[in-house]
């Protein structure tokens, strides 16, 4: 009897995630990509994209310098202005909205004028990203051992403006 009591149970609380899942919207797309303003005088920009090889309905939270700053899904793109000096980007990719499961964070610079584009994938590798010339550095992961993770390239402006030209503007 104890089995069948399980299995019923396990069967009814199956049908109810699915039915769930089933009623959840897909976000609704932003507006496509165009480039913001120049950084006001003695301010820089930051682009934040996500382009992934492989589709993912889950999301990549973002930090910067400690506050949370929203998140991207696939093919969205974030742009903040901000002070010249020492950044801290963190990226949290969350998969059904209460597990993170992936994390990354990127220091930077920031000087007067500049425009700073991270592009970040989720991916199922330990694998050294593209033209990256080296081995993967994963916060808390020695020598890149990643089951899923975030991972953080910088993009030169030609590069970066070519991949946008893809994506929307994260809106909530």
């Amino acid at each position: 009897m104890p089995t069948t009591k399980l299995r019923r149970t396990a069967s009814l609380l199956l049908i109810a995630v699915l039915s769930w899942a089933g009623c959840a919207k897909p976000p609704t797309p932003g507006p496509a990509f165009a480039a913001a303003p120049e950084p006001a005088p003695g301010h820089a920009r930051i682009y934040v994209f996500r382009v992934d090889p492989q589709h993912s309905l889950s999301r990549v939270e973002i930090g910067l310098d400690g506050d949370d700053r929203g998140h991207l899904g696939n093919d969205e793109y974030v742009t903040f202005e901000v002070d010249p000096g020492p950044h801290r980007l963190d990226f949290r990719q969350r998969g059904l909205a209460f597990a993170s499961w992936g994390w990354n964070h990127q220091h930077l610079v920031a000087r007067p004028g500049e425009t700073i584009y991270l592009e970040i994938s989720v991916r199922i590798s330990a694998q050294p990203m593209p033209s990256s010339g080296g081995d993967l550095e994963i916060p808390g992961r020695s020598g890149g051992a990643a089951s899923e993770n975030v991972f953080i390239q910088r993009r030169t402006p030609a590069d970066a403006i070519g991949i946008l030209a893809d994506t929307t503007l994260h809106s909530e």
